[in-house]
This record gives structure tokens, C-alpha cells and sequence, in this order.
């Protein structure tokens, strides 16, 4: 008999708490802006110039989301090719709604021989990784 009283009394608990209305979250996906729409405008070596001495290399970013990696790369010769190039030195100053300049003064120490060069800025949200700008140009002889 005490076995019945348990499960019944368990089985009226279970069910009075299941009626209980319980109060609903709204879980809300985090908006995360994509990284497509990063946009770069690199300054500074302009596509097949020959330099003797590179000018201050400025790139503008814009749409660019809170969580992303923002880099440059030089690499010897043009931009094709699959060979990643070598992160150069750059400091990165941040604006209101996404926008920020990446001053870039590692280049000119990558680039310190005569020959073809490339210069590509990139991002990555940890995903996905894009190049947004690159630059071919030319160094010559010292």
C-alpha cells in the first residue's frame, strides 16, 4: 500500500509541476557582421611603381566588424602564386562604426631588395579568411 501512496503522490507532484507556466527567454542569435563586407584602400605604393625608398604604406578599413584580424603580408614577387607571404609590422587606429587605419611601417623592412614585390592586407572573423587588397610593385637595386 505504501508503494501505491509513493507513486501516486509522485505522479500528482509531476504533473501539478508540469502545469506551472515557466517564464519564457527569448534567445537572440548575435549579429555578426560578415566579413565580406570589409572594405581596404591600401595607400602608399602605388601597382608597378619602381621605388628606391617605399613611402609611408596607410591602409583605410571600412565595415569592419569588432572580432576581426586585420594583417598585412609581403611577399617577393607578384601576387599570384600560392606562397603566403610574411606578416610585416603595422599599428592599427581604431574609428566609431567600423572603420579604422592600419599605418603599416614593417614593409619597407621586408622589402629591402631589388625585384618584384607584393603587398595584400587581410582579415579574418576566425572563420573565414579574405584578402582584401594586395599591390604589386618594384624595388630597385641600392
Amino acid at each position: 500500500m505504501k508503494g501505491i501512496i509513493l507513486t501516486l503522490s509522485l505522479a500528482i507532484a509531476l504533473s501539478s509541476s508540469a502545469t506551472v507556466p515557466q517564464p519564457r527567454q527569448v534567445i537572440r542569435p548575435v549579429e555578426k557582421a560578415p566579413i565580406s563586407a570589409v572594405t581596404a584602400v591600401l595607400s602608399g605604393v602605388d601597382a608597378n611603381e619602381v621605388y628606391e625608398e617605399l613611402p609611408p604604406v596607410l591602409v583605410e578599413l571600412s565595415n569592419l566588424p569588432r572580432r576581426a584580424a586585420v594583417w598585412v603580408e609581403v611577399k617577393k614577387g607578384s601576387s599570384g602564386g600560392a606562397l603566403r607571404g610574411v606578416t610585416v609590422k603595422s599599428e592599427i587606429f581604431l574609428r566609431r562604426g567600423g572603420e579604422a587605419v592600419l599605418n603599416v611601417p614593417g614593409v619597407e623592412s621586408r622589402c629591402d631588395s631589388a625585384g618584384t614585390w607584393t603587398v595584400s592586407v587581410l582579415v579574418s572573423d576566425g572563420e573565414i579568411t579574405t584578402a582584401l587588397a594586395h599591390t604589386t610593385f618594384a624595388m630597385r637595386p641600392r
